[in-house]
């Protein structure tokens, strides 16, 4: 499309000024600035900043046609984003063809969208070129909307929908007449305001999930759902008290429910259902139940706990639930250690609730925080273990290097370094603060294990394999992993108080040339 300009202050001849106004249009305003418009060909998104001072609107041209206008944004816009599917789906029906897109700006005191010769800034234009393509996403399925009224005469509606594989977000519209409402949101519910809207008016609501994967996806014109409801005011639900004092705003109940869902999402890893959705957003809206407490539950679910996660995975769900960001090295070997001293489950929930992170979170979806107990399930460590003491006087310098072989072997799983070796020798031979016994047990304990991010069931094999030198016998192996599945002992005492003080163990050391002192 061409552009024109504004002829001023030329002094030309007449035939001059005759033959450029039959050549260039004329427009009642000048281009005076220019916006950048980028298009990201991965997720299919149209993107431009703005400035404060114009209002902008976003065009789009179907085969080289006319442009037609699009949506329109405010002058306190700083950065807008949007799908370019969801433009091609609305006004050509997701037809396959070549698409140019284009941002104009217009001033604030002649807002002519419409009107192409009213703008004052225009962007580069962007071509896209879409072929539909053969998959789609699915259809969300829409539950019954509730309406929400409130003491001060405001009327909501909360929508929910069922969530749909490969979506990225939702777009999702509300119609009647003339009033028209929109949003995008990333979880399968929404809740908006319908206050202007009397009873008995007619609206349809209407939901489009987008995918990211433009390759695969793009975004599906099928995965559009209508729904039209009616506002009755004799079927108004009131959540959270009672219309003479109510409790709770629509917006609180939006907000509760997307923090239950959030819980759902980090710990079990997916989106809740409706059933336990209401039920842990009524509770914590009436107050039964604070943040810590449907958090505890959450992470003591059974669903959690039969994802039977690593103690690696375990940390990596609670930073992410309770701090809202990956594990950062101090922390995490710090929680680790605890873990394997003996800190439950329960303990550590009860410390990551108590966190200005998750205080944050709570204050975000206008949730109580609360606090839970922190006296039960402490680490525990080697509190209480009488430790075996093992004298290596008898131990010539052969035997002594292949016991440490065996260390790096089968607790590592590599071969030993030539200066690691000699430490652990040196350490072993002197006897002050470590013996064979103690080494074994620091080995189990070192980062370098650690950070093999071994299930109970692989770090039970292991045990069997230092300690004992054979495959674990069933009814042996199973004893030692319920006990750990279920917090009952720790690893640090499965090492040092079980296995480490056992007969075959003695007997092992024995074969090296080690005596073992009796208690």
């Amino acid at each position: 499309m061409k552009k024109g300009i504004v002829l001023s202050q030329i002094v030309c001849l007449p035939l001059f000024l005759i033959v450029m106004l039959f050549l260039v249009p004329i427009k009642a305003s000048a281009i005076s600035q220019t916006v950048k418009l980028n298009y990201d060909e991965i997720n299919g998104m149209l993107s431009f900043e703005t400035t404060d001072s114009y209002y902008y609107s976003l065009f789009l041209s179907s085969d080289g046609g006319e442009f037609t206008q699009l949506i329109w944004y405010g002058k306190d816009s700083s950065l807008r984003e949007e799908y370019a599917i969801r433009f091609i789906n609305e006004r050509f029906s997701g037809v396959s063809g070549t698409y140019e897109f284009q941002v104009y700006g217009f001033t604030d005191n002649n807002i002519e969208e419409s009107d192409l010769s009213k703008a004052v800034v225009e962007s580069n234009s962007i071509i896209v070129n879409y072929e539909r393509p053969g998959e789609q996403l699915d259809t969300p399925i829409l539950a019954e909307p509730k309406i929400i009224e409130e003491e001060s005469g405001d009327t909501y509606v909360f929508i929910e929908w069922s969530p749909v594989e490969n979506a990225s977000s939702y777009d999702v519209r509300f119609n009647a007449g003339s009033f028209f409402y929109s949003s995008k949101i990333t979880d399968n519910f929404d809740t908006q305001r319908i206050a202007l809207l009397d009873d008995g008016v007619e609206f349809e609501i209407q939901v489009m999930a987008y995918s990211n994967n433009v390759k695969k996806y793009r975004d599906s014109e099928y995965a559009v759902v209508h729904k039209k409801i009616k506002v009755d005011s004799s079927q108004n639900v009131y959540l959270g008290g009672n219309k003479a004092e109510p409790e709770t705003k629509a917006y609180n109940y939006s907000q509760v429910r997307l923090f239950v869902n959030r819980l759902y999402k980090t710990t079990m890893g997916r989106n809740g259902d409706s059933e336990g959705l209401e039920y842990w957003t009524e509770h914590l809206l009436a107050g039964d139940l604070t943040g810590a407490q449907a958090a505890k539950h959450f992470i003591l679910a059974d669903e959690f706990i039969g994802k039977n996660l690593t103690y690696n995975e375990f940390l990596d769900v609670m930073y992410a639930a309770f701090f809202d960001r990956p594990k950062d090295d101090q922390g995490y070997y710090y929680w680790l250690d605890q873990m394997y001293n003996g800190a439950t489950r329960e303990y550590i929930v009860a410390c990551f609730v108590d966190s200005e992170e998750f205080t944050g979170i709570c204050d975000t979806y206008g949730i109580e925080r609360g606090n839970l107990d922190k006296n039960s399930g402490k680490p525990t460590g080697s509190e209480g273990i009488v430790p075996l003491k093992v004298k290596s006087g008898n131990v010539n310098d052969t035997k002594l290097s292949g016991y440490v072989e065996k260390l790096y072997t089968t607790i590592l799983g590599r071969a030993s370094e030539p200066a690691g070796c000699e430490y652990w020798k040196n350490a072993i031979k002197e006897g002050n603060e470590m013996d064979a016994a103690k080494a074994a047990s620091q080995f189990f304990q070192s980062k370098e294990y650690k950070d093999k991010n071994k299930s109970d069931e692989e770090f039970l094999k292991d045990v069997y394999a230092m300690f004992f030198g054979r495959e674990p016998d069933n009814e042996g192996y199973n004893y030692w992993l319920e006990n750990l599945k279920k917090e009952k002992v720790s690893r640090v005492w499965l090492i040092e108080a079980g296995f480490g003080k056992s007969d075959e163990f003695k007997g092992i050391l024995e074969s090296y040339g080690f005596d073992i002192e009796e208690e």
